[in-house]
């Protein structure tokens, strides 16, 4: 997140494990929805168990010491992972209580924590023993964000239960990684620092805040919580600490961070570490010279919209790493073991951005690689729940696309706008007010695509922000009622949208809808 295959298991330790899965995932529900006195019940089939409560304290305790067990079979992560996640994603708000002492979110916050270590565990031992396969990987990755999704939520009760007034719906927090201890930084033993504790070649998973990042995060068959990832290398004569990475903005970038802070403002970074350390330093090494003799040259590497993993003419930032490890393993180091398909119905938007990949290394498919070990985690706590519905927008925005066969359209506002901004970069003067934030590789219709997704769900998120928290920011929400919550003001938009095309041809007075203009259905699928 040492076993043996899965076949030495006996049956009777697969159904006492297969009742520990349940009672696993059914853990990761709480705070997703979270009620000061709850009255909700199980479902008969799961309390039948004996297993879940409300007691979330007991529960995982429970879960944890049994998730720590050296032997799992993969028949459960095909099953009782996979469909217990279901369950919790249909849970309503009020199914747990949340009346516990800051001490005791501490403990469960720690705790949550030894969970996503040992599944991460156990998914490396299903690789070594050759049974780990894509099924297994997408269930572990919705177990882990799932996970994520109530650490941050125990975090920000355990934080206010301190007195620390933090809501999680925060965007201006400029933080740096590492900066704060606990619950915002976690590891093993809960004493990371960064200037001590990273080794070149460490690996950086990140997470952004806007709606860009969550786009990213959310794209494709297997949904994470990441949107980008970079690779580290420390000089070993002058110890200083270089970030190398691939920018949509700038493409090849390198920092040096030993003194300044690095991508203050992130939400989230996790610091991954390849298990032979010899393999990390030479592919830090790698990226550091790449970066040296092609930065601010005529050979600069741009970024890749084409998400080609073969090619290095240009390069997209999950390239990076897999192009270095490779390189500095000659080969025997080939990341990540499960690429994210890009199966969607509706292909429109993908092409749109600039590619017609089938497969694709997203930052998020870091996340299980057995070869890496997770050795910490920092969590901007204030950007915790803001990522959350954003995460909920993007996810809803992509099946919209494949169900009802939704699009972004371009209004005469939004085509002038986007053909202003597109020249703009190219003018030599006026060009530096957008520098560092367009690429001049970016296409018209690149940029048009990404400025109104980012419109439409900057729109959607404040919709939501004023129905569920703009009277108490504090206030939990399940995923299933905040999905809900969107959900019906979809329907109600879409009608408001039918009735404007109804209006439009009868040329009468009409109400304009919130967002069906700029993304939804064609016009014309509205005339019955």
């Amino acid at each position: 997140m040492s076993l043996v295959a899965s076949k030495l298991l006996l049956n009777e330790k697969y159904h006492y494990f297969g009742g520990i899965m349940k009672y696993l995932i059914l853990l990761l529900i709480p705070f997703w929805g979270c009620s000061q006195h709850s009255t909700g019940r199980l479902p008969a089939s799961e309390s039948s168990t004996g297993l879940i409560t409300p007691n979330l304290y007991q529960t995982s305790e429970v879960f944890r010491d049994l998730l720590s067990a050296e032997e799992l079979s993969i028949d459960i992560c095909h099953n009782e992972i996979k469909d217990n996640f279901l369950t919790l994603k249909s849970l309503p708000t009020n199914f747990f209580k949340r009346d516990y002492s800051e001490a005791e979110y501490g403990v469960i916050i720690e705790r949550l924590w030894q969970i996503k270590q040992n599944i991460r565990r156990h998914v490396q031992n299903w690789s070594k023993i050759g049974v780990m396969d894509r099924e297994c990987a997408k269930s572990a990755k919705a177990a882990m964000r799932a996970t994520r999704y109530i650490e941050e939520n125990a975090s920000l009760i355990y934080l206010n239960l301190k007195g620390e007034k933090v809501s999680g719906l925060n965007g201006e927090d400029k933080s740096s990684m590492f900066s704060k201890g606990f619950p915002w930084t976690m590891s093993d033993d809960g004493q990371f620092n960064l200037d001590r504790d990273l080794r070149s070649g460490d690996v950086l998973l990140w997470r952004g805040s806007s709606s860009i990042s969550a786009s990213i995060a959310r794209l494709g068959d297997s949904e994470n919580n990441f949107s980008h990832v970079s690779i580290v290398h420390i000089d070993p004569v002058t110890k200083r600490r270089y970030n190398i990475e691939a920018l949509i903005e700038t493409g090849m970038i390198m920092q040096d961070f030993t003194t300044e802070p690095l991508h203050p403002g992130s939400a989230k970074v996790v610091v991954f570490r390849h298990k032979n350390a010899e393999y990390a330093k030479r592919a830090g090494k790698f990226a550091y010279d790449l970066a040296k003799k092609t930065i601010g040259t005529k050979d600069h590497i741009v970024y890749d919209f084409g998400f080609d993993l073969v090619s290095h003419k240009t390069i997209f930032c999950s390239e990076l790493v897999h192009w270095a490890f490779l390189e500095a393993s000659e080969g025997k180091v080939n990341i990540p073991q499960f690429l994210t398909r890009f199966n969607m119905k509706n292909r429109k938007f993908i092409n749109d951005l600039g590619t017609d990949a089938k497969v694709g290394y997203q930052p998020g498919d870091t996340e299980l690689e057995p070869e890496f070990d997770m050795i910490a985690e920092w969590r901007n706590l204030h950007y915790s729940r803001l990522n959350h519905l954003k995460d909920i927008i993007l996810s809803s925005m992509y099946r919209w696309m494949d169900n009802y066969n939704y699009n972004f359209k371009w209004t005469v506002k939004g085509n002038v706008l986007g053909s202003i901004i597109y020249g703009w970069r190219r003018i030599p003067l006026l060009g530096g007010v957008v520098e560092g934030k367009l690429p001049l590789n970016m296409s018209r219709k690149t940029l048009k695509n990404v400025l109104t997704m980012d419109k439409v769900a900057t729109g959607l998120y404040e919709m939501l922000y004023k129905k569920l928290y703009k009277k108490n920011e504090n206030q939990a929400y399940s995923l299933a009622d905040i999905e809900k919550v969107l959900e019906d003001f979809r329907k109600k938009d879409l009608e408001v949208y039918r009735q404007q095309a109804i209006s439009n041809r009868n040329g009468e007075a009409h109400y304009n809808p919130y967002f069906h203009h700029q993304f939804g259905p064609p016009k014309n699928s509205l005339n019955k």
